[in-house]
């Protein structure tokens, strides 16, 4: 492995909750595993399946499998135990994979891409996604999961929303950067799920509310 010193890396997931050990993507394609344990800053894994940048990873099955997004318009599974890929999609070099999240307790895996739509996968079944969710004027950039059944996304029109994944329903937006700068990183307080971090080109970072939206929603929900 080329190591961590300033080689393209693209992304980073603690694979376990002690943050013992983590996997990094990179812009090559590659992603490597590391052990903070081991005497010597190599990897203990390396996957070089995709042909693209990794755009996201997401940890699954408490830190047996790897889910890595990438511009190739893949989505690769890792088996982290076996050192091996369990699975990928079929190629889609024309719509990258922005980024990756696991929902509905790992039933279903969401993607965001560079058109503008979610794509979602099935657990097992990685040749092609079982649903598209269109809406999205812009790249869906970022995504941060509220809870099993919700999504913040942040896109390149600047603005951050939040959905509903299967029933597929746009709730609503939670706030916006300036105009026309790309939301590059969202994220929920660990301890706190309503409240919202995002990070865009316009280098500001910024705390929402998403609370009330939730809601909101549910009250129409129970009084439709």
């Amino acid at each position: 492995g080329k190591g961590l010193g300033g080689d393209g890396a693209t992304c980073i997931a603690r694979v376990d909750d002690a943050g013992r050990t983590f996997a990094v993507g990179f812009d090559d394609g590659r992603v490597e595993v590391y052990d903070r344990r081991a005497p010597a800053r190599t990897p203990t894994s390396i996957f070089a399946d995709q042909t693209d940048f990794v755009s996201g990873l997401e940890v699954a099955n408490s830190g047996r499998e790897l889910l890595a997004s990438s511009g190739d318009g893949t989505l690769a599974l890792f088996d982290l135990r076996k050192r091996s890929l369990a699975a990928r999609s079929e190629d889609d070099a024309d719509d990258e994979m922005l980024c990756v999240r696991s929902m509905k307790g790992g039933k279903k895996v969401v993607c965001g891409h560079q058109s503008g739509v979610l794509s979602i996968f099935s657990w097992g079944y990685w040749n092609d996604c079982s649903d598209r969710f269109p809406g999205h004027p812009g790249s869906v950039d970022a995504m941060a999961k509220v809870d099993e059944d919700t999504l913040l996304t942040g896109s390149s029109d600047g603005l951050i929303r939040i959905v509903s994944v299967q029933p597929n329903k746009a709730i609503g937006i939670v706030g916006e950067h300036l105009a026309d700068n790309p939301i590059e990183r969202l994220c929920l307080e660990p301890e706190n799920r309503r409240v919202a971090l995002s990070v865009s080109h316009d280098n500001v970072v910024k705390l929402w509310h998403v609370g009330e939206l939730l809601e909101d929603d549910g009250d129409e929900d129970e009084g439709g």
